[in-house]
């Protein structure tokens, strides 16, 4: 087995866990850009329907075909990335199996990614009241390692923007409700 063969069928566990989430996506992601998918599994691009003949004689259709490929590969990967022993690990796997259609029998990496996101990553407001709660409720205790604590904040931040991008906190703000 050649050692490109071996590269491109690793992939990143997930657990289906919520919490684990944000750290998989994250990796995931930094996989599908040396893959060369992360624009397809983002939905930057059109995949082509499995309807649409290409032919890789044409040059206009050279690109179309790659898209295409590209999802193929995105959508194993994600497919092969999602642990199914647990019950939460299923769900995450059902949600990727059910971007497959009519249109993409082999599925659509940018579906099931979005499927991926809607469930674990909510952008409701709802998920953003929760968030600003736990943010400013959240108080270094005592003996608490303080760089744990400002990771945690720091992430607390990061979600409250993924979730509403019109919420950037500045540095500032961020750093007086540290050391308050």
């Amino acid at each position: 087995m050649s050692s490109d063969r071996e590269v491109s069928m690793k992939t990143v566990p997930f657990s289906g866990k919520k919490a684990d989430f944000v750290a998989w996506e994250e990796k995931f992601l930094a996989g599908a850009k040396r893959k060369g998918y992360k624009e397809v599994i983002l939905g930057k691009v059109e995949i082509p329907k499995d309807d649409i003949v290409l032919f890789s004689s044409k040059d206009e259709d050279k690109e179309r075909i790659k898209t295409r490929e590209r999802n193929e590969f995105a959508y194993s990967d994600l497919i092969l990335a999602i642990g199914t022993t647990t019950s939460s690990g299923k769900v995450a796997f059902n949600l990727i199996r059910n971007s497959k259609s009519d249109d993409y029998a082999d599925g659509n990496a940018a579906v099931a990614f979005k499927n991926l996101r809607n469930k674990y990553m909510p952008r409701s407001a709802q998920t953003l009241s929760k968030l600003h709660k736990a943010f400013y409720q959240s108080k270094l205790k005592k003996r608490a390692d303080p760089d744990v604590y400002i990771m945690y904040m720091e992430d607390m931040r990061a979600r409250i923007e993924d979730v509403d991008t019109t919420m950037k906190m500045t540095d500032d703000h961020f750093m007086l409700h540290i050391i308050n």
